[in-house]
């Protein structure tokens, strides 16, 4: 459920039923997600740590389970990254080095892991190799689909995990069967709306997915052979005269907070449909001042959240607009990510942009509608409860403290910012 806003790092258990590969490499892992915000793990630069200066890696060959702990060793504090599994993780090394992450797989095909660490001036990095192999998996998860802006269910929306499919009934409500233990990322899929993906942990056969929310598609713009400029906030798109022949429709959807996309980076725009060609290429232009983003530190990242694909067009900053081109779409959602962080003692800050925050509860928590029940706490925690490793905003907890309708809700204050809305927490060791 989206009801609390969690920045994590934590020591994971794993049953070793396969004698583990071991490369000389790197990983970490930060949870993100939560309620109406968009949230990133900004890195802090510091000088070069001690500690051990290779990178061990260690994670099973083949695995029955959805997800894998990757274990490992480096330098102390140093910033630890994986990817090539369903999504990013990171994380902060231990004051022994150790680190151990959690990563979801893509099912039924080997995942081809990168770990970095960063540590100071030395960015390490190794890859492993870790095949899923679900097998007769007879596992159940239930879940719900809801609309992104109403909260209203969705019907007729097709949840999938690997070749598993199931499709959600008049209020929402779907049930996955044929699934692994393990945490389980599902695709959802409906009739003019975007991708959306959710998260599902399975243990002895069953597990609660999180509602996942899907957008909406937006209208098509009509576009001729004379071209045309189209623009909303933080973006803007020009096709040219001649980059198609006839008139043709061009869906321009500025991305909302949706929940598991946002680790991809900052949501700004979704191009559509997917498979367009032009005979000239188009240009699209990021302004990510628009979205608190420094376009130094800005990586434009093209997610494929049908396909679980993310590219990197090569851009380049003109004024204060990343601008990049295309001659094809090909199911492009444009995000806004920071880039791998150098940082050396593994010191970061969490960055959270508020919107109009208005749910506060889930159903699990005996909230009705978004509201009532247990009310959301902000703020971050490692989970182990000593201090100085968790932060409880105040307001925590109370009933409508954060809802849009309080005289001092998150999207109309901030912390560490001079931006309305955006809330930064330092993370030091």
């Amino acid at each position: 459920m989206q009801e609390r806003l969690i920045a994590a790092w934590g020591r994971y258990r794993r049953k070793r039923r396969r004698l583990p590969q071991r490369v000389t490499g790197g990983v970490a892992a930060v949870v993100l997600a939560l309620g109406p915000a968009q949230v990133a793990a900004r890195p802090v630069a510091h000088a070069a740590a001690g500690g051990h200066p290779k990178l061990t890696v260690s994670a099973p060959r083949t695995t029955r389970s959805g997800s894998v702990t990757v274990r490992g060793r480096t330098a102390v504090r140093s910033v630890v990254t994986v990817s090539g599994g369903v999504l990013p993780a990171m994380a902060v090394t231990g004051r022994d080095g150790t680190f151990a992450v959690e990563v979801g797989l893509r099912p039924g095909r080997r995942n081809h892991l990168t770990v970095r660490a960063s540590s100071g001036g030395r960015r390490p990095a190794r890859r492993v190799t870790v095949e899923q192999r679900p097998g007769k998996a007879r596992g159940r998860a239930t879940g719900r689909v809801l609309d992104a802006a109403t909260r209203r269910p969705v019907a007729v929306a097709t949840a999938s995990y690997g070749t598993r499919t199931a499709r959600s009934g008049g209020d929402g409500r779907y049930t996955l069967t044929g699934l692994p233990d393990g945490r389980l990322t599902i695709a959802v899929r409906a009739p003019g709306r975007l991708d959306g993906l959710t998260a599902a942990v399975l243990s002895g056969g069953r597990g609660q997915a999180a509602d996942a929310s899907v957008q909406r598609r937006a209208a098509p713009v009509r576009v001729g052979p004379r071209g045309g400029s189209y623009s909303g906030k933080g973006w803007r798109v020009t096709v040219p005269a001649g980059a198609v022949r006839k008139r043709t429709g061009l869906n321009l959807t500025p991305l909302a907070v949706t929940g598991m996309k946002d680790a991809f980076g900052t949501g700004v725009l979704d191009l559509s449909p997917d498979g367009l060609r032009f005979a000239r290429p188009i240009t699209v232009a990021v302004d990510p001042g628009a979205f608190g983003r420094d376009p130094a530190r800005t990586v434009i990242r093209g997610l494929d959240s049908g396909r679980l694909t993310v590219t990197t067009p090569r851009t380049r900053v003109v004024g204060k607009e990343m601008v990049f081109r295309l001659d094809r779409l090909g199911g492009l959602e444009v995000r806004a990510d920071l880039p791998e962080t150098s940082s050396g003692d593994g010191a970061f800050d969490i960055m959270v942009r508020y919107r109009r925050p208005r749910w506060e509860s889930g159903d699990l928590s005996g909230g009705r509608g978004g509201l009532g029940g247990t009310s959301a706490a902000v703020g971050y925690t490692n989970g182990s409860g000593e201090p100085g490793t968790f932060l409880e905003v105040p307001g925590s907890r109370t009933p409508g403290s954060f809802l849009d309708t309080a005289p001092n809700d998150l999207a109309h204050t901030s912390t560490g910012s001079d931006q309305t809305g955006v809330h930064v927490y330092p993370i030091r060791s």
